[in-house]
């Protein structure tokens, strides 16, 4: 005996990143209610801009002069120790790459054809982060202002579109679309 079963998937468009080209987010700790110049520095420039390439930190480690230790080198983390005059001081750097993370939202049987209906999509294809966002607006309008048996169950609607608009702003942060399509999976 089998069985069948179809979902709607939203997800990251398969991006190939260069590992040269990926951001990375530095965060840094210092001992607490310590102070010095290099300290200042380095939040000045995480404040400034804090999603660069791996080379461009390190560049900016070098052209300042810091004298630092690599406590960790991991595929996504990068963990250094600073030394300052009487301290050490943390610095971390972290992968902002997609693929480091699982990121998609799967809507089953029920609910397909309405919610690709409302968002006025296809049954599969690629949509930009901000265009999707735009018809989720939209649809929870209709959805809050509606007050047809249709819409029967409106929770739930709104909590798919709660989702993927978790999905919508990882995507615009990462800068990439997103790809949904229907999947069919066969149990047996």
């Amino acid at each position: 005996m089998s069985f069948e079963y179809k979902y709607l998937v939203f997800k990251p468009a398969k991006i190939d990143t260069n590992y040269q080209d990926i951001l990375w987010k530095a965060e840094v700790n210092a001992p607490s209610n310590y102070k010095s110049i290099y300290l200042i520095l380095i939040q000045d420039n995480i404040s400034h801009n804090n999603r660069r390439t791996l080379k461009s930190w390190i560049d900016f480690l070098k052209e300042n002069e810091f004298k630092y230790d690599i406590k960790f080198s991991g595929e996504y983390i990068k963990n250094y120790s600073i030394l300052d005059s009487e301290n050490t001081i943390d610095f971390s750097l972290f992968a902002c790459d997609i693929k480091a993370s699982n990121h998609f939202v799967e809507i089953n049987s029920q609910y397909i054809l309405p919610i690709l209906y409302i968002l006025d999509l296809k049954k599969g294809g690629i949509i930009f982060p901000n265009s999707l966002s735009n018809r989720i607006k939209h649809a929870k309008n209709i959805i809050n202002n509606n007050d047809d048996e249709y819409i029967k169950d409106k929770k739930s609607y709104l909590n798919i579109f709660s989702q993927i608009e978790k999905l919508v702003q990882i995507c615009q942060n990462y800068e990439c679309d997103i790809h949904y399509e229907i999947i069919e999976r066969k149990i047996v």
